[in-house]
């Protein structure tokens, strides 16, 4: 037995999955905004998908050392992840379309580092510009 078999025991289709614990979160915050309100999301959502058996993480820029503080969620899904922030478009960039548009998307190293460098940097973008 490999131990990629013991994350998805139940064998369930991890993204629709994810997509229905959007919805019930976003169900569950109807008039929450999403500018500063990282932690309020990626809590309502990491019970969510918790509830419905998908391994999860918070992840917080503050674990990569970045000068921003904001919170996300990633969902680990054999060879494949996930990243899930539900607050993305409060950056106001018009890199990452997916995540901007589904409010998750999958993710390598590339596009994971691309979303730190906008998620925790963007105070020191702001203080460049003054």
């Amino acid at each position: 037995m490999r131990i990629e078999d013991l994350t998805n025991i139940k064998k369930l289709d991890i993204e629709k999955e994810i997509i229905e614990a959007i919805q019930d979160t976003k169900d569950e915050l109807p008039n929450l905004t999403t500018d500063t309100t990282c932690m309020i999301y990626s809590d309502y959502l990491s019970r969510n998908l918790t509830k419905r058996h998908v391994i999860n993480r918070i992840v917080s820029t503050s674990d990569y050392d970045l000068p921003y503080y904001h919170q996300f969620n990633i969902v680990p899904d054999n060879d494949k992840l996930y990243l899930i922030d539900l607050t993305f478009k409060q950056f106001q960039v018009s890199k990452l379309n997916e995540l901007l548009q589904k409010g998750y998307m999958l993710v390598n190293t590339d596009t994971y580092g691309e979303y730190l460098d906008i998620v925790g940097n963007v105070n020191k973008e702001k203080e460049k510009q003054h």
